[in-house]
């Protein structure tokens, strides 16, 4: 059980450390982003502003010149666009495997926790059962010692009785306590699932 917490701890911080890269990262590029769409936005106002000269064949040519770099400016633009998408998409599915994980963790250690209760439980009620079987076995000897035949006889089969009783019952718990059954057959199926 420790050694689940710990590597639980250790990825989740691991997952942490990831998100925190990835946070700068989106930021930077969607600062990035907000700058190129400024520059396209001056671009294209200068490109109208250009196409509305009706001059020579050499201001022609820087419109030309002008569009094919706005082009590239686009396309520069669309693939840091594409890189946010897919660093944000990531980081969603990090996060929710991280939620996941958290979760199996909580579950676990619920389990753990009600298994340790009862087996507590049971081993506090083996200590109580000793001592009603010893004090039974005291009682039936002083019985016997003290009682007449008749008497010594009913008395010492309802003691008998009463101790065979406590013996079957501390033998169940122990036999629980040595197989560890305090769980459901689905809890057990549960926490195996969740430590592999």
């Amino acid at each position: 059980s420790f050694k689940f917490e710990e590597i639980r701890q250790e990825q989740a911080s691991k997952l942490r450390e990831a998100k925190q890269r990835m946070d700068v990262r989106v930021k930077e590029l969607e600062g990035e982003n907000e700058r190129q769409r400024k520059e396209l936005d001056g671009a294209r106002s200068a490109l109208r502003t250009q196409q509305g000269l009706r001059s020579a064949g050499g201001v022609r040519g820087s419109v030309q010149s002008r569009k094919d770099w706005l082009d590239d400016e686009i396309a520069s633009f669309m693939k840091k666009k594409d890189a946010v998408d897919q660093l944000e998409a990531e980081l969603r599915h990090r996060e929710e495997i991280l939620s996941e994980k958290e979760e199996a963790s909580k579950i676990h250690a619920t389990l753990e926790l009600k298994r340790d209760r009862k087996e507590e439980a049971a081993r506090q009620s083996i200590i109580g059962l000793d001592e009603r079987i010893s004090a039974i076995s005291q009682q039936m000897k002083q019985t016997r010692e003290d009682a007449t035949d008749a008497e010594s006889e009913g008395s010492s089969a309802q003691l008998q009785r009463q101790r065979d009783e406590c013996v079957r019952e501390r033998h169940a718990l122990q036999d629980k306590v040595r197989r560890g059954a305090f769980l459901t057959r689905e809890e057990e199926q549960a926490m195996e699932e969740l430590e592999d």
